[in-house]
């Protein structure tokens, strides 16, 4: 390789680097450097907790755990495969929310094409970022509990520490480029074979299933965990079919356990062909990804007379001023076609429902249909979760912009009494996004509940979804999807344990109140005015507080910061 492919190829795995921690809304090399940080700190701590919880028998006494005779002993392994599990669906999570960086982008494209730069030094430059980004991401998920491994049984199963720490952290960055491969082989076969009119939805709702799956793998593989070694015994064919005992075998067969050769003939196996896969998708889909990502939209058809009906229905009962119309058509515009958006509302509803559909399907599974049919814990505290987690995806998606000179029309007519956007921000989100989910609610817990049961069950949902918001968009001067953000603002990387400790109370609290009231359904008609009546005090608050007319926040500033002589920050 000459001197300038080698510049050149060191500049690409930089700038693809990059890509994986720089977006459009974190743009600052400051604020990757944080973010890259605070998710390694996460993802180490993560470690730490896993490891205290499987691994402190090593701590103790090794021997305890350690087969005088054999290499390791069962439980070794059955902790291998789960911390290889956590890892591999940690990365998946990661690598799909990475979903337009796993290829080309549409914008390295367009500013890497007319540069001359080859196409296969573009290829090596992806494949090494995408190594580098995964082995960094593995050695922070299974950091502790490899140096657990290499301390405290290395000696006894007389291996060189040296070697047995390589073979761990190999076996780790194997499983994860296996996940991140997977991940791009589904989503090229869609970018290559998909028709150009479904691609974009095709791979929208692919992304969301990917990421739902994972985090069900998440939350139901502790549950399975127990039940390993009687699966092995059997050779059940989810033995043998389960990615991470690959891996895992992968690791024992390195280190002289020929039980699990056929295991690490798989890893290999499935590594090998799924790069192929991605070789081959990478040039295939070139051309169909640039005519998938053309910026030019068709024309708009007309609006058919029922949908003209219905908007004018709409405008008399409750949209009657300009500013609440405005404020509700650009918002069920950009939920309509703004991909990052409904992402990022996705992101935030996938662990609820990830949540309800692994405890479905394990009550399915051991066959107790009568859990679904009586109101449980369960069942209500998970609805209550998604309930909290649809009010901060609707936050957190309407502080996204989608274009910032899309809010020019509203700095021009801003008004000096600010109740109509807000009204107008409340109905854009009640109607289009929280009354379509509440009806589906509503129709799931009819059919087991009775409309009775479920119809309390609604009623309890939308206040509490109702005061929640209140409260979240309090301090919101802002028009939804039109204004500046600043990253890291709510500083989840240092605030992540408080914000955890109160969701688990609200969700306690709030599921305690509920199965209170569907014992007593005598007591509903003093809970919602009860419920109405804190709306009440909280919008009469926010009224005669002065916020209704402070100005609109169209750029967001960050705090200031006083540069020192010697260059810090205080």
């Amino acid at each position: 390789m000459s001197r300038t492919w080698q510049r050149q190829w060191k500049t690409l795995t930089r700038h693809f680097i990059n890509e994986f921690f720089i977006n459009d809304y974190i743009q600052a090399e400051q604020q990757m450097r944080e973010r890259t940080i605070t998710l390694l700190i996460i993802l180490m701590n993560l470690s730490l907790v896993l490891s205290h919880k499987l691994l402190l028998p090593y701590l103790i006494d090794p021997r305890v755990v350690i087969l005088g005779s054999g290499w390791t002993a069962e439980r070794v392994w059955l902790e291998k495969t789960f911390f290889t599990t956590i890892s591999m669906g940690i990365i998946g999570i990661i690598t799909v929310l990475q979903w337009d960086r796993i290829f080309l982008s549409p914008r390295d494209h367009a500013n890497l094409r007319p540069l001359p730069v080859h196409d296969r030094l573009m290829f090596l430059g992806k494949i090494s970022s995408i190594a580098f980004f995964i082995l960094i991401v593995s050695l922070a998920i299974n950091l502790v509990s490899t140096g657990v491994y290499i301390l405290y049984l290395s000696d006894p199963l007389r291996i060189n520490p040296i070697y047995f720490g390589l073979v761990l952290v190999a076996s780790h960055f194997f499983s994860g480029i296996f996940t991140f491969l997977f991940i791009a082989v589904v989503q090229g076969f869609i970018q290559a074979f998909s028709p150009l009119c479904w691609q974009r939805r095709l791979s929208f709702y692919l992304q969301l299933l990917l990421l739902l799956l994972f985090i069900m793998l998440l939350i139901w593989f502790p549950r399975l965990y127990p039940t390993l070694k009687t699966l092995q015994q059997n050779n059940s064919l989810f033995y043998l079919l389960f990615p991470p005992i690959w891996f895992v075998g992968l690791s024992e067969a390195l280190t002289g356990n020929a039980v699990f050769a056929a295991q690490a003939k798989y890893a290999l196996a499935a590594v090998l062909l799924s790069a192929a896969l991605y070789s081959l998708l990478f040039s295939l889909g070139f051309n169909r990804s640039l005519r998938s990502h053309d910026p030019s939209s068709p024309a708009r058809k007309g609006r058919s007379i029922i949908r003209r009906s219905g908007e004018e229905l709409l405008h008399r009962m409750l949209l009657k001023s300009s500013q609440e119309r405005a404020v509700f058509y650009f918002a069920g515009g950009v939920w309509r076609k703004s991909r990052p958006h409904k992402l990022r509302l996705g992101i935030f509803l996938a662990l609820p429902i990830a949540f309800f559909a692994v405890q479905c399907l394990t009550q399915a599974w051991v066959k107790n249909l009568d859990f679904f049919h009586t109101p449980n814990i369960h069942l209500v505290s998970a609805t209550t979760f998604f309930s909290l987690a649809l009010v901060a995806g609707l936050k957190g998606a309407a502080s996204l912009p989608i274009d910032l000179p899309a809010n020019w029309i509203f700095r021009q007519t801003e008004p000096v009494d600010k109740s109509r956007i807000r009204s107008g921000i409340r109905k854009a989100m009640g109607i289009q996004i929280i009354l379509p989910l509440l009806t589906m609610i509503f129709f799931i817990f009819t059919f087991f509940w009775g409309i009775p049961t479920a119809a309390i069950h609604l009623l309890f949902q939308a206040i509490l979804i109702a005061v929640v918001m209140e409260i979240a968009f309090f301090h919101f001067h802002k028009i939804p999807f039109a204004c500046s953000y600043l990253p890291g603002k709510a500083k989840i990387g240092v605030f992540w344990i408080p914000y955890l400790l109160g969701l688990l109370i609200a969700v306690s609290g709030l599921t305690a109140l509920e199965l209170a009231l569907l014992r007593h359904p005598d007591l509903t008609p003093v809970f919602v005015l009860s419920g109405l009546s804190l709306l009440f005090l909280i919008r009469f608050s926010y009224r005669y507080s002065g916020r209704m007319r402070e100005k609109l926040i169209f750029e967001e500033k960050p705090a200031p910061v006083l540069l020192t002589i010697s260059g810090t920050l205080s």
